[in-house]
C-alpha cells in the first residue's frame, strides 16, 4: 500500500491526500552543487516536472501560461524557470515585455 501524506493549505480548504514517494528522474544532469560543479547529479523534483512540461509544449510560453498549466503560482514557476535557465536546460526569448521559455539541448556530463 502506498504511503499518503495529508496536506492542508488553508484553514477553510478541505484536506487533500497525495501520494508520497520518489518522483521519476529525467535523463538530464546538472553540475553538482556540493563539489563545486565537478560532478553531475540527476535533475529531480519540481525542476524535472517543469522541464518535462516545457518540452511537451509546441511553442515557447511565458511563465504565467506555464504556471496555469502546472497549477502553481506564477512566482514559483518563474523561480523554477530562472533556475533551469541557470542550469543551461532552457532559454528565454523576449517578446515585448514578456519572456517566452523553450527547452534547449541539455549539457552532457564531461563537457
Amino acid at each position: 500500500m502506498k504511503k499518503t501524506k495529508t496536506v492542508k493549505k488553508h484553514a477553510s480548504a478541505p484536506r487533500v491526500h497525495r501520494r508520497v514517494g520518489r518522483r521519476p528522474e529525467t535523463e538530464d544532469f546538472i553540475p553538482c552543487g556540493h563539489c563545486g560543479g565537478e560532478g553531475w547529479v540527476a535533475l529531480t523534483g519540481v525542476y524535472a516536472d517543469t522541464l518535462v512540461l516545457i518540452r511537451e509544449q509546441k511553442e515557447a510560453l511565458n511563465g504565467a501560461e506555464l504556471a496555469r498549466l502546472a497549477g502553481v503560482k506564477e512566482t514559483a514557476m518563474n523561480n523554477r524557470l530562472v533556475a533551469l535557465e541557470g542550469f543551461g536546460l532552457i532559454e528565454a526569448e523576449r517578446y515585448g515585455r514578456e519572456r517566452r521559455w523553450y527547452a534547449i539541448e541539455p549539457p552532457t556530463p564531461g563537457q
